[in-house]
């Protein structure tokens, strides 16, 4: 008996699956970046110079989601059976390159008073780069 699998079947559906779940991740963490910074700055935008810093604020945390959802475009290893099948491999696919490039751009920040801003635009990618892993392992099962 001959069981026939269809690997690139199986790998246009995993593909689908991260595409589609790559593209809602940048969407949804720049929406959060932006509603995050608009409510905790929120007490600046009294003035004309409050409100103008704190929409450059929201702009660069969506341009820096941007650049954090390119980071974890290593999600695509998990096209290999080998990554998609150990938790660990899928955990690194999913936020090492994130975290290297949050941590490298979190030292790189030139003054002490801009870090709570950077941690701002920060957490609600790793939230929801959080919630889509947890998504994939339940469903990387079924591929």
């Amino acid at each position: 008996m001959i069981i026939y699998c269809d690997t690139k079947h199986m790998n246009d559906n995993i593909s689908a699956y991260l595409r589609k779940h790559w593209l809602y991740a940048f969407l949804i963490n720049a929406v959060a970046t932006s509603i995050t910074v608009l409510v905790i700055y929120s007490p600046l935008t009294g003035s004309l110079e409050g409100n103008g810093a704190v929409s450059i604020v929201a702009i660069t945390g969506v341009i820096w989601s941007l650049f954090l959802t390119a980071c974890s475009a290593s999600i695509f290893l998990n096209l290999y059976a080998r990554v998609r099948n150990d938790k660990i491999y899928a955990f690194f696919s999913y936020f090492i390159p994130p975290i290297i490039a949050a941590l490298l751009g979190g030292a790189n920040v030139g003054s002490p008073d801009m870090l709570p801003l950077f941690f701002t635009v920060n957490i609600p990618f790793f939230i929801t780069q959080t919630v889509f892993y947890i998504k994939f392992l339940k469903v990387a099962g079924q591929f």
